[in-house]
Formats: structure tokens, sequence, C-alpha cells
């Protein structure tokens, strides 16, 4: 899980600004004023020009995985010819972080609730995964309740298939997985 969750915090900071990390000498998370000073480095680790073990030790900064909370595990079909093992986790930004695209694997960001996300789902582009995983975040009324609930639960493996239906290809899921919806017309879930 640690190697999992340096991982989601690399692609975090890459991808959207936001980094949890400490302040080694001070044990505090990184404040949006030392992140300003860090932004440089989001490049570089993309371009992989940069570890992010070396960034960190040479900005004294310790990752701060207990602030992540594992929320979903899942693994694209083993029909498609380009497999995912995607685990997805939830944390609290960190103060003074307000995040930014850094428009190449992110091209928009905005604050935006899972609901209105699911509503507005052609706009952003929002696949079946992502839905479902908006769908569970949506029946928290806010942050800490929705890590609470994550800490709750263990996240099964979810591995998606198609059946055919009568009305075309179907996808599913594992109806045990803590999802409202458990399948989709596949012409309407990507």
């Amino acid at each position: 899980m640690r190697a999992l969750g340096a991982a989601a915090i690399r692609e975090a900071f890459e991808e959207s600004g936001i980094l949890f990390a400490r302040e080694q000498a001070s044990g505090k998370l990184v404040g949006g004023e030392r992140l300003e000073k860090l932004s440089h480095h989001r490049h570089a680790l993309e371009k992989n020009e940069i570890a992010l073990l070396e960034m960190l030790r040479a900005e004294k900064l310790r990752l701060a995985c207990d602030q992540l909370v594992r929320f979903a595990h899942w693994v694209t079909p083993k029909n498609m010819p380009k497999r995912f093992d995607t685990h997805f986790f939830l944390a609290a930004v960190p103060q003074g972080h307000s995040g930014s695209h850094d428009g190449r694997e992110s091209v928009d960001s905005v604050w935006i609730r899972p609901d209105d996300a699911i509503t507005d789902r052609k706009r952003w582009n929002v696949i079946f995964p992502t839905k479902l995983n908006l769908m569970k975040l949506a029946r928290a009324a806010n942050t800490a309740q929705a890590l609470a609930a994550a800490r709750a639960s263990v996240p099964l493996t979810v591995e998606p298939w198609v059946e055919e239906g009568p009305n075309g290809s179907v996808l599913r899921i594992r109806d045990d997985a803590g999802y409202e919806q458990t399948s989709a017309l596949l012409r309407e879930a990507m």
C-alpha cells in the first residue's frame, strides 16, 4: 500500500499540483507558500527528469501517506488490449493547496460536487468506473463523512466484464462491491 500511496501522491502532484507531503523538520504538511516553490518539480517528475525520492530528499520532505484513505480498486476487463490496475484514494486537500491542472494529463480543473459531475458527465468525459465512484462518494455529505466511510470499509477488487443483453452489450460489475449500479449498456458506459 505504501508504494501505491507514493504513486498516488506523485500523480496528484504532477496532474493537480496538490502535494501530500510533510516538512522533515517540523512534520507539518506542506503549506501553500512552500507548495508554490515546489511547483517546478511537477514537469520534471512527469518527464522523469527527477525521481520522486530524489525530489523529496532535495526538498527535505516526507510523503504523507497517512493522509490517504483507500477508496476503490478497479482492474480493466481481461478482453481489453490495454489494461489498468487502478487504486483510488480519498484525502482532504491540505490547507493552502488550491490545485491546478497540468495542461497535459489533466486539461481542466474545477472544484465540483460528485453529484454535479455525474449530472454533467458528458461534459467532463466521466467514464463508468469514475461515475460509480462519484456515486459512491456522493453518499457522504462532506469530506469528513467520505473519509470516515472509506476508513470503515475494505474495497473489493472490481473487474468489469461484458455480457450480451437484449439491447446490446452490457458492462457488468460484481454485485457485492458496494456500488448502487452494477451494470450499464456498453455504448453508454464509455
